[in-house]
Order: C-alpha cells, then sequence, then structure tokens
C-alpha cells in the first residue's frame, strides 16, 4: 500500500486499504486497522483523494463503534438470579 501512495497510485492504494479492512477486522486486529486507516486516509487527503479518504474515514468510525459497544458489553456485570 505504502508503494501504491509513492507512486501516486491512489486508486490502488484505497483497495489495498480496503482488502486489509476486510481481514484485519474479520481477526478482530481492530487498534492496528485504525492506525492503517488513520495514517491511509491522511495520505490520501494530502493528495487531494478526498472521497477515498472519507471512505476510509467512515470504516474508521464504524470500527470505533465497535470498540465501543464491545466495551460496553465488557462492563456489564452478571445478573444474578435466585430460582430458589
Amino acid at each position: 500500500m505504502q508503494k501504491a501512495l509513492e507512486a501516486e497510485e491512489y486508486y490502488v492504494a484505497h483497495q489495498v486499504c480496503r482488502m486489509i479492512y476486510a481481514r484485519l477486522i474479520a481477526d478482530d486486529e481492530h487498534e492496528k486497522l485504525m492506525k492503517i486507516l488513520q495514517s491511509t486516509s491522511s495520505a490520501l487527503d494530502e493528495a487531494g483523494e478526498t472521497l477515498s479518504a472519507d471512505d476510509l474515514r467512515a470504516l474508521q468510525s464504524d470500527i470505533a463503534k465497535k470498540i465501543a459497544k464491545a466495551k460496553r458489553i465488557s462492563n456489564r456485570k452478571p445478573v444474578e438470579i435466585d430460582l430458589d
């Protein structure tokens, strides 16, 4: 992906980033993925590729929501029910 950015092949960089997204989201590697999306969207923005950058930021937003939801679920306390 970095080589594509350096070669100004922005479409390729965007598509590679989406492929990485699919793989890392399946592996629950959210933090690593957020860093990749952030750096790539910034590079695309600097190159004037606003739509591609916005697309990657939308993916970041989705991941942030998933992380927040997972934290809310993990912070829940189990409910004790007395069945006697």
